[in-house]
């Protein structure tokens, strides 16, 4: 029986050899350091049940530890966290060598990280820094105080780290962080610094950040140039104008891992085009596609897209007082009751968006209506039409834009209001004032009653959701709602 030295097993280690470690082990099965070493392979390959085997035997032995680390590992690795964690506390509260309790505290930053617990997980990669992990804790600090919204903390510790082994993951983490505080040259800067290092998440991700300032035309170079073909491809398509490669680019993706989402926009634009029929049929489509009784999220997505298709859907229910404003507007379109909207939400309501004092609000209307042009109409995804008109200082803090929703393809002004940018954010909505997790038990409970009434009702009508209530649905369903989210 040949004798291995541990540079030999290392050696055979880097060469994956798995048939010439097998062998080894199996001329010695009481050499518990090479059938450690074999089982790590095994796990480096994902060979998590063999691994096991190799494992069990060595359970109580002195290698006892560094086995509980290993079964931890593949815990890890099939995403049973529990187990995971049960074995890396163990082996943290047994190690007395420094080196390999920081290794598993590292893992247990990482285990806590994954599973959302960023406090755990900022404990222990605060206990790592200034040993053989400072590096890489303080760019997942980075990360962290990122996913806490303390952008500045997070900015300070990725900028120590430019000049590290980790710069090319710090400069990605700092760019998301740049654009999280408006620094949108800074952040450009970053992710293109990136895309010349051959990133092509950066190139995505500039992609992205292009599409949220409104360059349309760059943010499609940027995802053609890494052949991208999610739902920001024809998102984009669309707010160039290229409808019917938007329209084919969401058709598509209704059978991908973006089918809800595509049906969505699709079903959209389908009704901005006039295509009813056809929006019908994307919609049942999808929703004979799926068990709604069990599976409570997709019951959700299917109910937002009555919503969204309310001009088509509604019949007698629910009643038009139960609507909110802007759909009762697309449904039967009332200019007094517009006027009124207005005057109440963006003349004498305290906040953004609002009209100096003095504006006569009819006449205005009756202008604005009158320089209404496709020319300065602004796409978007919504089944209402954007126009921005340019009016100096019409606005209470200077603004000298305005812009203008009306109900598709018409002049039927639904709202107006000040705005300094075409990307600037419409008013909160009074509803955001509460609570999170009240709006949520909220919005979940008025679900649940929408849900038990579909079921004698075949789904014929739709509740009506507030705008806020729409975005909590996006962000529940992890849909992307914050600038370059990881």
């Amino acid at each position: 029986m040949a004798y291995l030295s541990k540079e030999q097993v290392y050696k055979i280690k880097k060469s994956n050899d798995l048939k010439l470690m097998k062998n080894y082990c199996d001329e010695d099965k009481t050499n518990g350091f090479i059938h450690l070493e074999y089982a790590r392979m095994l796990i480096h390959n994902k060979m998590y049940i063999e691994a096991k085997e190799e494992l069990k035997p060595l359970l109580g032995t002195k290698y006892n530890a560094a086995v509980r680390y290993e079964f931890g590992k593949i815990a890890f690795a099939l995403k049973n966290y529990d187990l995971a964690r049960e074995h890396f506390k163990y082996v943290e509260e047994n190690t007395y060598y420094a080196p390999e309790r920081d290794k598993v505290r590292y893992a247990l930053a990482r285990l806590e990280f994954d599973c959302k617990n960023l406090d755990a997980s900022k404990k222990y990669f605060e206990e790592l820094l200034e040993t053989s992990f400072d590096e890489v804790s303080r760019l997942n600090l980075g990360r962290i105080n990122y996913e806490d919204k303390n952008f500045e903390e997070a900015k300070e510790l990725l900028k120590g780290l430019l000049d590290s082994n980790y710069s090319s993951p710090a400069k990605y983490e700092l760019a998301k962080t740049e654009y999280a505080l408006g620094n949108i040259d800074v952040a450009r800067y970053y992710f293109q610094s990136l895309v010349n290092e051959g990133n092509t998440k950066a190139l995505y991700k500039l992609g992205e950040l292009e599409f949220n300032e409104g360059n349309f035309k760059d943010a499609e170079e940027y995802f053609e140039k890494i052949n991208y073909t999610g739902l920001y491809l024809p998102k984009t398509k669309y707010m160039l104008g290229k409808k019917e490669e938007a329209i084919n680019g969401f058709k598509s993706l209704l059978n991908s891992k973006d089918s809800q989402y595509s049906a969505i926009f699709l079903s959209i634009i389908l009704i901005k085009e006039g295509r009813n029929e056809e929006a019908f049929d994307v919609i049942k489509n999808y929703m004979s596609s799926y068990d709604m009784v069990n599976d409570g999220i997709k019951l959700k997505i299917a109910l937002t897209l009555f919503k969204e298709l309310g001009v088509f859907f509604y019949k007698e229910y629910p009643r038009m007082t139960d609507l909110p404003y802007t759909d009762r507007q697309i449904i039967n379109y009332d200019e007094t009751r517009a006027l009124s909207h207005i005057n109440i939400n963006h003349v004498n309501r305290e906040g953004k968006n609002n009209f100096k004092n003095d504006i006569d609000l009819y006449s205005l209307l009756t202008e604005v209506k009158e320089k209404l042009i496709d020319d300065i109409k602004t796409p978007t995804l919504n089944l209402n039409d954007m126009y921005h008109l340019d009016y100096p200082n019409i606005g209470k803090q200077g603004e000298s834009l305005l812009r203008v929703i009306t109900t598709a393809g018409t002049k039927d002004i639904i709202t107006m209001f000040p705005v300094f940018s075409k990307r600037d954010n419409v008013v909160e909505n009074e509803e955001e004032s509460i609570d999170y997790d009240s709006r949520v038990d909220m919005l979940l409970n008025k679900i649940s009653t929408l849900y038990q009434l579909s079921k004698t009702n075949d789904f014929e009508f739709s509740d009506a959701f507030s705008d806020s209530e729409k975005q909590l649905i996006v962000e529940l369903f992890d849909i992307k709602t914050k600038r370059l989210s990881k």
